[in-house]
């Protein structure tokens, strides 16, 4: 008689151990969960808005998620420009250029560095130059340098929306937590 009521003292003993922790794992559920919306929300706003594919924005935005120890959410949205070469380009026949996305870059091309001279080397002459990817160039003048590297800017867009977008959906948190913890609770 007295091991069964030892064994269910410990049995409410380690069932409410397990309750001290279910708020904070059901906050840090919560929390990753408006973390992956906001990360959803500002991918196609961004994408729409500088009218490019939302897998060129979702790999410039991270999401660090939430521990149960560690309550805190951290989302990167790198915004530096995008290259047009990243975009799908393609030189144009026709018209000349190059065509990515859907727009059109007149008198740009596609350099891979495979004309041109490298690094000379005594005994050897001049080796060859290779980028180490192929970029989009388009001259700044008439002349043959300088060259500049095309990009499509998202700086703006993500600066704007990534702080709005997280304020909404901050909004759902107690929400989101309360199903959470609810959910936890239920599977005891």
């Amino acid at each position: 008689m007295a091991r069964n009521i030892d064994t269910q003292v410990r049995a409410v003993n380690r069932r409410l151990k397990k309750t001290a922790t279910i708020e904070q794992r059901g906050a840090s559920r919560a929390l990753n969960t408006i973390a992956g919306r906001v990360r959803t929300r500002v991918v196609k706003t961004v994408s729409s808005e500088a009218n490019i594919r939302q897998k060129n924005v979702r790999k410039r935005v991270y999401v660090n998620k939430s521990k149960p120890q560690n309550l805190r959410v951290r989302i990167v949205a790198y915004h530096r420009d995008i290259p047009v070469v990243s975009l799908g380009a393609k030189t144009t026949r026709r018209r000349g250029g190059v065509k990515a996305e859907g727009r059109h870059y007149p008198d740009a091309f596609i350099a891979d560095g495979s004309k041109g001279y490298g690094r000379y080397v005594r005994g050897e002459g001049y080796r060859p130059t290779w980028l180490i990817t192929e970029q989009v160039m388009q001259r700044e003048s008439s002349g043959r340098y300088p060259l500049e590297v095309l990009r499509v800017s998202i700086k703006e867009p993500v600066e704007r929306h990534t702080p709005k977008v997280s304020r909404e959906q901050m909004r759902e948190f107690p929400r989101i937590a309360k199903s959470a913890t609810d959910h936890l609770m239920k599977r005891l």
